[in-house]
């Protein structure tokens, strides 16, 4: 039997969360009006087209068009499900959740994949603190210097040595077809049946914004030629590799506090930094940054400091990572270690001060790139000096930003003894050739100058709640058209009919297309368009009745037509009195004529 939750423990969670709070951290907002304005996260846009409205308690994007309440901007955010969502918000509003059974035959949307990681995870971390076959991996970490608040923190665990000790576990109670699509376990290719993923590995939980672990990173415990050092979850739907930051759920408060973020490039970096106080720091988890990463990291600072390891692996890391962040409009610093040192080593050595005072002398990129450049080429030569400048142009033109850029290349100009006009014709052809992509169009976000008759009467209805009554006494639910406009409707009815008291973010909950939760949310952003509601109801009605009786003037003519050529006469006289009664209301169905029918 499905679970079901109460409407009133909804609207509790729903009427306990303001919205302006919760989309605040996830995205920075600035008021403007009576609303609150922001960088769509939906889409990629440059100019604030997101717009939250408190009084309402709901949002809407004017460029890409989603819009809902609490529950929806959570549920898009970060593709939950709607209980995820719930639980999310209900323990943040200290809200009593009852308890539901994981039902391994349910499917595997994003509840269940979110339950079938969050049971791994747990699993694992007790087998690392409270087991004997952990005593080897728990050793390990607190040999790296780890705090068993940190490894709470972080929800570390051990997947010990076996083929099915996770499948095998007495308190399972998600299916292993489930498992396998959350990337726990692995089909076994002779015999059927499957066998855990992960195994002799201490396990790296990684979440995603909300908290929930959306994936796993493995590090080998026991040295071996054969196997991988890590091993890291397969992309599902809810986890993509290019989309997440390992650590940014448990840092994006400080990194909004101190209005930057340091990256590293691995677990043990960021949770060695974060356990001496730095906590303003995210893992790349080894890989070359993305435009989403970049993106992501956007939406709570535009400073980053890139900290690799001082080899050459984590310079090359380094310019991958620079070129990626200029090319989303973030302004970037790099902190150079000192040779043979590692961000987790350096922190444990010289502490949180001694970390501080590498991260006061960073280097811009022009200067770092030129120290990488030297490195590699003789730069008292033409052609060492020649690579070094090439290289700083290539980063250089994906800078958007034409003030900075010009400033950078008046720098270049100065450090190489290069005239200014030649640096600046090298970016514009570097610019042209297509090394970055031509800016995006501005999207449109002005409002429609004009709507469709059913959707101004809905707007209309949002804003004049008592205007309903009439509506249901003029018009019938096949007058509506859009199915959007008409699923609303019939909604708003049947709460009027239950003596249900609704605003727009209880509409937007109960709504069961996306689309017409998009519409609501856009038109009660809007304003409507008149001081007289009034007089726009009866113009809303008049147009939507005549459109009615249009069509169905159309489709008794077509109906005429057939029964004609049939020789059908009792038809055909039917058919006719039916086309007269419809000319003669569409005759009567003019400006200053009752509403209703005759």
């Amino acid at each position: 039997m499905p679970f079901r939750i109460s409407n009133d423990i909804v609207d509790e969670v729903r009427n306990r969360t303001d919205v302006v709070e919760l989309i605040s951290e996830f995205l920075p907002l600035k008021k403007r009006g009576k609303n609150y304005f922001g960088l769509c996260p939906f889409h990629h846009e440059k100019a604030p087209s997101f717009s939250v409205n408190p009084e309402r308690q709901i949002f809407h994007c004017f460029g890409c068009g989603k819009g809902g309440n609490v529950f929806t901007f959570l549920m898009e955010y970060e593709k939950l499900g709607f209980w995820e969502a719930l639980t999310y918000l209900a323990r943040r509003a200290h809200v009593n959740l009852p308890k539901r059974r994981a039902d391994a035959q349910q499917g595997a949307d994003s509840d269940t994949l979110f339950s079938a990681n969050t049971f791994a995870a747990e699993f694992y971390h007790r087998v690392l603190l409270r087991s004997n076959a952990g005593k080897r991996a728990l050793e390990y970490l607190e040999k790296r210097g780890f705090s068993r608040e940190m490894m709470n923190l972080f929800r570390l665990g051990y997947a010990p040595p076996g083929w099915s000790n996770l499948l095998d576990a007495p308190e399972r109670e998600i299916s292993p077809d489930v498992l396998k699509k959350a990337g726990l376990v692995v089909p076994r290719e002779k015999g059927g049946g499957y066998y855990d993923r992960f195994r002799d590995r201490v396990m790296f939980p990684i979440t995603n914004l909300t908290g929930n672990v959306v994936a796993f990173g493995g590090r080998l415990l026991s040295e071996s030629e054969e196997q991988p050092k890590y091993v890291n979850s397969p992309e599902t739907s809810i986890y993509n590799k290019g989309k997440t930051l390992y650590g940014l759920f448990q840092a994006k408060g400080a990194v909004r506090e101190t209005g930057r973020v340091i990256v590293v490039e691995g677990y043990t970096d960021l949770i060695s930094l974060f356990q001496a106080g730095v906590q303003n720091v995210v893992a790349s988890s080894g890989t070359a940054f993305t435009p989403d990463q970049a993106r992501l990291i956007g939406r709570y600072t535009k400073n980053v400091i890139l900290l690799f390891d001082a080899d050459r692996a984590g310079a090359e890391a380094a310019l991958r990572g620079v070129e990626t962040l200029f090319d989303n409009g973030l302004d970037v610093t790099i902190a150079s270690l000192p040779a043979g040192a590692d961000p987790d080593s350096y922190v444990r050595e010289k502490g949180k001060d001694g970390l501080s005072a590498l991260l006061r002398k960073t280097d811009s990129f022009v200067d770092f790139i030129m120290k990488r450049t030297s490195e590699t080429h003789d730069m008292s030569t033409v052609e060492g000096m020649a690579r070094a400048v090439e290289t700083v142009v290539e980063v250089l033109a994906k800078q958007k930003d034409e003030v900075k850029r010009s400033l950078w290349i008046k720098k270049i100009s100065e450090e190489f003894s290069i005239e200014e006009r030649v640096i600046q014709r090298s970016v514009n052809t570097a610019r042209r050739r297509g090394d970055v992509p031509k800016e995006e169009q501005a999207l449109e976000t002005t409002q429609p100058t004009s709507k469709t008759a059913e959707q101004g009467l809905l707007q209309l209805i949002l804003a004049k709640g008592h205007l309903l009554e009439n509506v249901m006494a003029d018009l019938a639910l096949d007058d509506f058209e859009q199915p959007d406009v008409r699923e609303v409707v019939e909604l708003m009815c049947d709460l009027r009919r239950e003596d249900e008291a609704f605003d727009t973010a209880l509409l937007i909950d109960k709504l069961r297309r996306p689309s017409a939760k998009n519409l609501v949310s856009r038109l009660a952003m809007e304003d409507v368009p008149s001081d007289e509601p009034d007089r726009l109801y009866y113009d809303y009605v008049f147009f939507i009745r005549r459109a009615r009786i249009s069509k169905e003037l159309r489709d008794v003519q077509e109906a005429l037509k057939k029964a004609q050529k049939q020789g059908d006469d009792g038809l055909v006289l039917k058919l006719t009195a039916q086309f007269q009664e419809l000319c003669r209301l569409k005759e009567k169905q003019k400006k200053g004529a009752p509403l209703n029918r005759e």
